[in-house]
């Protein structure tokens, strides 16, 4: 079933190994609207690339549902730019009644 989208998941292809995805997800209305949520789940992609985070546990562990201090979008894109050469993070909207 399509419908509107109620919010993002984010896959980490650095800290996924087999079927195992690491993955965030953040709905919208929860969190302070698309832009809030885009950004919160791309600054959790940008300290995956941090050599502290070693596994997928770890990563996970780090997303902070704090709205207070995220970067800018055009921040995030720039740093995302450069770890996207090797292992892009994948985003994808999650729709409502899938």
């Amino acid at each position: 079933m399509h419908g509107e989208s109620v919010g993002y998941e984010m896959v980490c292809y650095k800290h996924t190994v087999g079927s195992t995805r690491c993955t965030r997800s953040r709905n919208f209305e929860k969190f302070g609207g698309m832009e809030v949520v885009e950004r919160m789940l791309k600054s959790w992609l940008v300290k995956g690339e941090g050599p502290a985070v070693t596994s997928k546990q770890d990563h996970v562990a780090l997303l902070d549902d704090c709205l207070s201090d995220l970067p800018t979008l055009a921040d995030l894109d720039a740093a995302l730019q450069v770890s996207r050469e090797t292992e892009p993070g994948a985003a994808k909207r999650q729709k409502k009644g899938s």
